[in-house]
């Protein structure tokens, strides 16, 4: 069970626990079901950040971490249980567009 203590109102930025912790965008929250034991789980739906600039992906301008440069990207929305996700350790800033696009999630 992850006793990590998220926020309640979407989006915030979080650390997936796979491939050195990378920062991504937690959307909402699902409940899906597992391919392999067929049992309900509580997942979020996240966008990944990366600095690669991809066709598809959605430019985030300014960087919200101000220790970097480049601008941040967004991958596509994907599902992954709410275990593989963790706090993350930084302070990044939520740029006023994504608040607003995803705010909603919120209040279902």
């Amino acid at each position: 069970m992850n006793k990590n203590k998220f926020p309640k109102e979407f989006p915030f930025w979080a650390r997936l626990k796979i491939s050195k912790n990378r920062t991504t965008l937690i959307i909402d929250e699902e409940i899906v079901i597992n391919k392999k034991s067929k049992k309900e789980e509580d997942s979020f739906v996240h966008r990944e950040a990366t600095s690669k600039e991809h066709k598809g992906y959605e430019k985030i301008f300014p960087n919200p971490d101000s220790s970097k440069k480049e601008a941040m990207y967004l991958k596509t929305p994907r599902k992954i249980p709410k275990y593989m996700v963790k706090n993350h350790n930084k302070k990044l800033s939520m740029p006023k567009h994504l608040k607003d696009k995803y705010n909603k999630n919120s209040y279902k």
